[in-house]
């Protein structure tokens, strides 16, 4: 994986890849000097020292290289975002994790605004099963930020909630009807 201007060629190392196994490929190009580049959420290529505007070149390619016919990518490319926004590297990491099936907590968030990304949507705890929704530590089955608790829906009711409206018991989560 690299990126060229045409002339020059402004590469990474990515090493050798396990055959049908899913990867995560980022590159981030801003202006002149800065080219970031991760495979799976690391960096294989940070490189400040590009002398030509690659971010304006009027030819763009995913899976071909630039100047050589017939060398075209063998495999399957999916998902490809072009954003005119340089994406933070907590946002990369978080959308390798969003894709894919690693150990540990999983955590999905919100877009990357003007380089803050929104507050934890979903975080699953595999090793108690616990959920959390606008929480990153649930502390039980299903823990949603700012929703409130009622014995049944007619106790949800005389607390003000409306029919369609969210409330929970325990951690069983419940629609008022």
């Amino acid at each position: 994986m690299g990126f060229g201007d045409g002339t020059n060629f402004y590469g990474g190392g990515v090493g050798n890849f396990t055959l049908n196994t899913w990867i995560h490929l980022v590159g981030k190009v801003k202006g002149i000097n800065y080219v970031k580049a991760y495979v799976n959420a690391s960096v294989i290529l940070n490189n400040t020292s590009i002398t030509t505007n690659i971010s304006h070149m009027p030819t763009f390619f995913i899976g071909r290289a630039f100047n050589a016919a017939g060398r075209y990518f063998d495999g399957l490319i999916d998902e490809v975002r072009v954003s005119d926004i340089i994406r933070s590297d907590d946002y990369i990491t978080t959308s390798y994790r969003n894709q894919s099936v690693i150990p540990g907590d999983i955590t999905f968030t919100g877009q990357e605004v003007n380089g803050n990304i929104a507050r934890t949507l979903l975080y699953i705890q595999p090793n108690t099963g616990n959920v959390g929704i606008g929480t990153a530590s649930p502390t039980s089955k299903l823990q949603v930020s700012g929703l409130p608790e009622y014995a049944d829906n007619t106790t949800a009711i005389a607390g003000g909630l409306s029919v369609g409206a969210f409330y929970r018991t325990g951690d069983v989560l419940k629609v008022v009807h």
